[in-house]
């Protein structure tokens, strides 16, 4: 690996990986300090892009896998200019679709410097002055009304202004979690992370300029600088070219949907835009030399274990080694997760964005393969509190995701002996039932259990470790110790709405019901769905996806690059849920058996006040044959006659979709 050599141009790196705004401060400053010389400067003099770029795409996927990070975007910058962009890993362990150049991810507390950059735009035009009190651009009615959310008893809420917002000087916590926000010192004295204060300037802004965030983003800086696939709030083609935020075990969740812009944490972005964002920013492109100089001075500085080594100016943090000066952000939205180091005398750097809870655990080694040198940020709080890929945690992970669960139970086991002294990580429910789940989804649901049962251990009046133990037998079909699980888990918690759903799914239907596997209609047969139906099955849908997605009240299904593996994993459900008896489906076939006309799914329902929900459909090609009429009448003769349902719901036929999910 390139370890510590100097090149011309330095490399800037920005971590955005994949939940809101920075969740970790430093407090404590001394605004007056002098900055020392500190190491040597970490700026490289000779290697040129082509190597870096050639030991960037050999390591990266090496970090990626020991730190179970499913994807990467990352984007270079030389001399002012992106020379890279590239992908790697996948969106979503689900699906295993590739990260692309495209591929956008949430940019965190990496949103902060882009609203910051628009806000010394604003002071340049002189809508805003930095060191005015916010307060007389709105009156305080306002503030209380869209900010506090009630009456202030503060009088420094007077005192707060731009200036103190972006350089973190309010005295605002990070988020007011559901609690009233409090001033904690004098604005302007000290230093204190806070998104808060973010949205408190962004209220303001958007009365000054009486424009929505989104909007005036665009126009102030997505725009300008072409940043063309950015967005404070929602797109819907995200769906199609959103990364997935993925636990520290690697599990997918769903992205998150924001329909109202956030200033501190809500832009969705790519690699490259970003790196256009930051290019301009070294450059000082967009803003008043003296407004850039402001942006990225110190305004106060934090209190590390290397005095003067770090700083936060207006938007940016500041690093400081010998007369090098970098700007730095990180970010972390939980299950996405970000960080920006640069410098600007070399207008250099690399944008890199990935789709995990454990993506700042690389970041060191990522820095130290690019700039090389030192960077006094890895030994300060901020990243120190995010571990790193040889964490206990991931030791763990490895080991079960290899293979060896009963080695990962005995690593467990002595690290809940350490727990008295304190002397070591200590892994908690939480990971222990991601990782059981992570099991279960790769169709290792024996050995989740095992991991299940080790949380019912530790952690024996959790609700929760039963209801997790109770799906696992569900997957396996073992419906009795399944039971006796959820029970359990519904004696802890009566309102857990997934052990209440999980019983009415093992008693969906009674156990002396002869469920068919097959059945003969009116001119068409039903056919249990299973992976051997794959082909066709998809065929069907790809034909009438337009048609699908109206009749389901739903643009997201049949979803975009649905590919055919997709549709064999989701039939082996089907299966699977059929042969339990939780749910049934069939394919709608021609009486041939080899063309699959349509489908026909039977489901518990999620509604107390039906037994079960019916859905169907027929491809496009049958519209004018009546077979959809034939099979709606096929089945509602059937289901009255042969099941035991008393309560049967039709969505998107007797009931419109609006309607019900209004109910």
């Amino acid at each position: 690996m390139i370890r510590d050599f100097r090149v011309f141009s330095v490399i800037v790196i920005i971590f955005v990986l994949m939940a809101a705004g920075c969740n970790r401060f430093i407090t404590g400053i001394s605004p007056d300090d002098d900055f020392e010389d500190i190491g040597s400067a970490p700026v490289m003099t000779y290697i040129p892009v082509s190597r870096l770029v050639v030991e960037l795409k050999e390591t990266l996927p090496e970090l990626m896998e020991q730190a179970s990070i499913p994807g990467l975007s990352a984007a270079l910058i030389r001399d002012g200019e992106v020379v890279w962009v590239e992908g790697f890993g996948v969106r979503s362990t689900v699906t295993g679709e590739k990260v692309t150049e495209e591929t956008v991810f949430e940019a965190c507390s990496l949103s902060k410097p882009v609203f910051a950059y628009a806000l010394m735009k604003m002071v340049d035009y002189g809508d805003i002055d930095l060191d005015r009190p916010l307060v007389e651009y709105t009156g305080l009615e306002y503030i209380e009304r869209e900010f506090l959310k009630r009456k202030s008893d503060d009088d420094r809420i007077m005192d707060i202004t731009a200036r103190h917002v972006l350089a973190h000087m309010t005295g605002f916590p990070n988020w007011r979690n559901a609690m009233p926000i409090e001033i904690s010192f004098d604005p302007g004295t000290s230093f204190s992370y806070s998104g808060e204060g973010y949205i408190l300037l962004q209220a303001v802004v958007e009365k000054i300029k009486d424009k929505k965030l989104e909007p005036l983003m665009r126009e102030l800086v997505l725009d300008p600088l072409k940043m063309e696939k950015s967005s404070f709030v929602w797109r819907e083609a995200y769906h199609e070219s959103g990364a997935f935020p993925h636990a520290m075990t690697g599990i997918a969740g769903g992205m998150r949907i924001r329909r109202r812009g956030s200033a501190a944490a809500s832009l969705y972005t790519t690699a490259a835009d970003f790196a256009r964002f930051l290019s301009a920013v070294l450059k000082g492109e967009g803003l008043t030399p003296e407004s850039t100089e402001e942006m990225l001075s110190k305004q106060c500085g934090l209190v590390t274990e290397t005095p003067g080594a770090l700083s936060w100016g207006l938007g940016f943090g500041l690093q400081h080694v010998r007369n090098e000066e970098s700007i730095w952000h990180w970010g972390d939205n939980g299950e996405y997760k970000c960080c920006v180091l640069g410098y600007r005398k070399w207008k250099s750097g690399l944008v890199y964005f990935t789709n995990s809870e454990n993506g700042l655990a690389i970041t060191e080694e990522i820095v130290n393969i690019a700039l090389g040198g030192e960077n006094p940020l890895f030994e300060s709080e901020i990243m120190e509190n995010y571990g790193n890929r040889y964490s206990p945690s991931l030791e763990v992970i490895r080991t079960a995701i290899a293979g060896e669960v009963d080695q990962a139970v005995e690593i467990i086991r002595k690290l809940r002996v350490g727990k008295e002294n304190d002397s070591v990580e200590i892994i908690d429910e939480q990971l222990i039932n991601s990782l059981g789940y992570r099991l279960m989804y790769d169709g290792r649901s024996g050995e989740a259990v095992t991991l299940f049962r080790l949380n019912v251990e530790f952690f024996p009046e959790s609700f929760n470790v039963y209801d997790s133990l109770g799906e696992a037998f569900m997957k396996l079909g073992m419906k009795d110790a399944a039971r006796e699980n959820y029970e359990r888990s519904i004696s802890l918690r009566g309102d857990s709405r997934s052990g209440l759903w999980a019983l009415k799914r093992l008693g969906f239907v009674p156990d002396d019901l002869s469920v068919p596997v097959s059945v003969d209609g009116d001119g068409f047969r039903l056919a249990m769905l299973t992976e051997r139906l794959a082909g066709p099955e998809y065929e069907a849908i790809m034909s009438s996806v337009e048609s699908l997605r109206e009749l389901f009240g739903s643009p997201y299904w049949p979803r975009e690059g649905l590919t055919l593996e997709q549709e064999k994993d989701m039939l082996g459900r089907h299966r699977i849920e059929f042969q339990n008896r939780y749910s049934f489906a069939w394919a709608v076939m021609d009486v041939d058996g080899k063309r699959v006309l349509g489908g026909v799914y039977i489901n518990p329902s999620f509604r107390d006040e039906y037994d079960a929900e019916v859905f169907y459909w027929v491809r496009d090609s049958e519209a004018v044959t009546g077979l959809e009429d034939r099979l709606g009448s096929f089945l509602r003769d059937w289901i009255g006659s042969d099941w035991s349902f008393e309560r049967v719901a039709w969505p998107g036929r007797e009931i419109s979709w609006d309607e019900w999910r209004r109910r």
